[in-house]
């Protein structure tokens, strides 16, 4: 009896340590999904931002271009 009780004991000890390993692991990997997340957010912000420029630059109606055809008449193009 006090064999298999000593026997169980070293398998749970096993299973314990294997889940401690796995439990750093998943929280490393958490660590850097945060600190990819938070990039990611960053780089959306400031993406937006810039579009945000854009359409007011194009809503200003001072960025356009003009463009002449195949028949020599001008045409409006807006950049963007």
């Amino acid at each position: 009896m006090k064999a298999q009780l000593e026997e169980r004991l070293i398998k749970l000890k096993n299973e314990h340590a294997k889940g401690l390993k796995l439990l750093i692991n998943i929280e490393e990997k958490e660590t850097e999904l945060k600190r990819n997340m938070l990039r990611i957010s960053g780089a959306v912000q400031i993406l937006e931002e810039e579009l945000g420029k854009i359409k007011d630059d194009k809503s200003d109606g001072d960025v356009v271009k003009m463009k002449s055809n195949k028949n020599e008449s001008i045409e409006k193009i807006e950049v963007g």
